[in-house]
């Protein structure tokens, strides 16, 4: 059964890999691999579950895009270009979806987070946030506690603005 898993998803076209509680990887399929290496962080979408033995299953797939013919034609605004992007954290999926929504159309990309760890473990691998928009109620670390963290942190992953 557990190695028609593993074939399962070394097959999948999103990237899906497994960390320790010391955030090393345990098991990355070839997605996860290309699509870390060959495509812009804004083009991507993280989704990161903490597991219950400290570790953490990620998954990563490309934002859909819209054709260059269905888009609509606007005057030189923030549509045009991606102008930062944002971290949403919040345990609420529907609070996301309508944050998303509406920073996307503005020109955004966003990287979604369901809990306090989850925004720490992706800036400390690599991701960058122009502004973290963070709930201050969360399960397991909330807002203002996550925020006192990054703040602690070292290098330019301590500085984005904070909303909380």
């Amino acid at each position: 059964m557990e190695t028609k898993i593993i074939e399962a998803l070394n097959q999948a076209q999103t990237g899906i890999a497994l960390f320790d509680a010391d955030e090393r990887i345990v098991f990355a399929n070839p997605a996860w691999e290309q699509l870390i290496s060959g495509i812009a962080e804004e083009d991507l979408i993280f989704n990161e579950t903490e597991l219950a033995d400290g570790g953490m299953i990620s998954v990563c797939f490309v934002k859909p895009q819209v054709p260059q013919s269905e888009r609509l034609e606007t005057a030189s605004s923030a549509n045009d270009a991606k102008i930062g992007t944002v971290i949403i954290a919040d345990d609420s999926e529907s609070n996301r979806m309508v944050a998303r929504r509406i920073l996307q159309a503005e020109g955004y990309g966003i990287v979604e987070a369901s809990n306090g760890q989850t925004v720490l473990n992706m800036l400390k691998r690599g991701v960058n946030a122009d502004l973290i928009l963070m709930d201050v109620e969360m399960p397991d670390m909330d807002g203002l506690h996550t925020t006192r963290r990054i703040r602690h942190m070292s290098g330019p992953v301590s500085r984005p603005p904070i909303r909380c």
